[in-house]
C-alpha cells in the first residue's frame, strides 16, 4: 500500500491543489487504490455490504472490495458489516501518533499523498497498527493452549498482554466493546470466538484489564480466517480517511503551526 501511494502521486498531476474538494476527490481514488494494490485471488469480485433496513445492499464499498483481498472464504453479510464497522471505528482517534505526523505535513503544504505517507511512516511498527498482529498469534495459541498459557508466552514474547488495556479507556474500549458484539452476532459459534472469550476471562482474573480495539480486529482476522496481518491492514485503510480529513482542517489553519523548539540547559 505504501507503494500505492507513491505510484499515485506520480500519476497525479494536480495534487498540488489543496483545496478541499480537489483532496477528497483525491481521498476517493486513493483509498480506493490502496485497496486494489492488494493481492487478490482470481475472482475477486467484491463481496456486498448489507446496511439492514429498506437500503439496498451497496456493491463496491471498501469493506466489500477489501473482504476479498484478506479473506478466501465466502462472506456473510454480518461479518462484512462487521468488517465495514471496523473501518468506521479506526478512521479516527484523535491526535494518534501517526495523525499528528499528518497534521505537521500538511501544515507545511505537503500535498495529500506526501500527507499520507508521513502518516503511514508513523503508522509503522508493533506498538500501533502493528499492535493487532502479536494478538492474532496470542489468539492462535489459545486455540491450542489453555488460555493462561497464550497468555503467559505474549508476556514472555512482547512484556505485556498484547490487544488489552488502554491508556485512553481505563474502564475498557469501547471501540472493542462494539466490534466484538458484531462479531459474535455474526458468528456466534466460531471457534476463534470461543477462544477469545476464554482469553478475555483469564486477563480480566489476571489483571483485571479490558480488551482493546487490536483484540478485536485479532477476533475478526481470525474469525474471517485472514492473515496474521489483516488487522493492520484494515487499520491502515480506515486510518487513511481520517488523516486526510485532519489534512483538509490543517490546510485552512496558519501553516508552519508546528514549530518545536529545543531547551537547552546547562548540566554542573
Amino acid at each position: 500500500m505504501r507503494l500505492a501511494v507513491v505510484m499515485a502521486a506520480s500519476k497525479e498531476p494536480l495534487r498540488a491543489d489543496l483545496s478541499a474538494d480537489a483532496v477528497t476527490s483525491t481521498a476517493r481514488s486513493l483509498i480506493a487504490t490502496m485497496v486494489a494494490a492488494l493481492p487478490a485471488p482470481a475472482d475477486a469480485r467484491a463481496a456486498r455490504l448489507v446496511l439492514g433496513g429498506d437500503r439496498p445492499p451497496v456493491r463496491g464499498s471498501i469493506a466489500g472490495r477489501l473482504w476479498r483481498r484478506l479473506s478466501s472464504t465466502r462472506p456473510t453479510p454480518r461479518l462484512v458489516a462487521a468488517l465495514n464497522a471496523a473501518l468506521v471505528l479506526l478512521a479516527d482517534h484523535e491526535l494518534a501518533s501517526s495523525t499528528l505526523a499528518v497534521r505537521v505535513a500538511a501544515s507545511v503544504r505537503a500535498d495529500p499523498f506526501a500527507v499520507v505517507t508521513a502518516g503511514l511512516g508513523a503508522l509503522a511498527g508493533p506498538l500501533h497498527a502493528g499492535a493487532s498482529v502479536p494478538a492474532h498469534e496470542m489468539l492462535a495459541n489459545a486455540s491450542v493452549q489453555t488460555p493462561q498459557a497464550a497468555l503467559a508466552t505474549a508476556v514472555q514474547r512482547h512484556g505485556h498482554l498484547p490487544g488489552f488495556g488502554h491508556r485512553l479507556y481505563l474502564d475498557g474500549d469501547p471501540r472493542a466493546k462494539l466490534l466484538i458484539e458484531m462479531i459474535a452476532a455474526a458468528a456466534p459459534g466460531a471457534p476463534g470466538l470461543h477462544a477469545a472469550r476464554a482469553l478475555i476471562r483469564a486477563a480480566r482474573q489476571h489483571t483485571r484489564v479490558e480488551p482493546n480495539v487490536d483484540l478485536a480486529l485479532a477476533i475478526l482476522s481470525t474469525v474471517a480466517r485472514m492473515p496474521p496481518t489483516a488487522g493492520e491492514t484494515i487499520f491502515t485503510v480506515a486510518r487513511t480517511s481520517g488523516w486526510i480529513a485532519h489534512a483538509i482542517e490543517e490546510y485552512s489553519e496558519q501553516p508552519l503551526r508546528f514549530r518545536a523548539r529545543a531547551i537547552q540547559r546547562r548540566v554542573r
